[in-house]
């Protein structure tokens, strides 16, 4: 799957962060992933680009979806939305909440809107599985939550030889080890997976 994200130039160093971010969501999820903010701008090579414009398309049109990251007030978001409601192009349109951004949305009609155009509102924890809920909706993918917190935990001499003996053989540090199963455990947690999804309802 090849995905085409685009940030307005900015020099805001939290939206930057987010910038980096969403790069890095999108490859986690092994996405072909093309960007304005990143260099070379696109994934495709010089000849399957060359084939797009001689047959008339673009960029765009090589892209199965879009990301939009559109805090800031910016003339190619808009253009970037309107075609991905002409094209009927599955897109996510983001943006920081309580940001100017939204003010681009008000030039469009909510009824013309396809539901393959999505408009979200994020913050810095909501981020990841806002992306990873549209990458589902569009090619299946799964997306792998980044760990950021980081977290002090004093265990046995006995709980580090069972971490060894489960981790041998394996590429797996102890840590990875113990989150996978942690993991685990959430996915087959109804209570906390109901509660989630209440939760992250709420943050839409």
């Amino acid at each position: 799957m090849h995905v085409y994200f685009y940030g307005p130039d900015t020099t805001t160093q939290r939206l930057r962060q987010a910038y980096a971010m969403i790069r890095r969501i999108l490859r986690e999820a092994d996405i072909a992933l093309s960007s304005n903010t990143i260099h070379p701008e696109t994934s495709l090579d010089p000849a399957s680009a060359q084939e797009i414009e001689a047959k008339g398309g673009t960029l765009l049109d090589a892209m199965d979806a879009i990301v939009i990251e559109g805090s800031t007030p910016d003339s190619e978001v808009g253009y970037l939305l309107a075609y991905a409601v002409a094209q009927k192009k599955p897109t996510i349109f983001l943006s920081e909440r309580g940001s100017p951004g939204r003010q681009i949305l008000k030039y469009l009609n909510q009824k013309q809107v396809p539901k393959t155009c999505q408009i979200r509102y994020y913050t810095d924890d909501s981020l990841q599985w806002l992306l990873g809920d549209f990458l589902k909706t569009v090619g299946k993918r799964e997306v792998k939550e980044i760990p950021r917190i980081k977290f002090t935990l004093r265990i046995t001499p006995t709980i580090d030889h069972y971490l060894d003996w489960k981790t041998q053989n394996t590429k797996l540090k102890k840590a990875d080890y113990l989150r996978g199963e942690i993991e685990e455990i959430m996915k087959q947690d109804k209570e906390f997976q109901s509660w989630l999804q209440r939760k992250r309802r709420q943050e839409i």
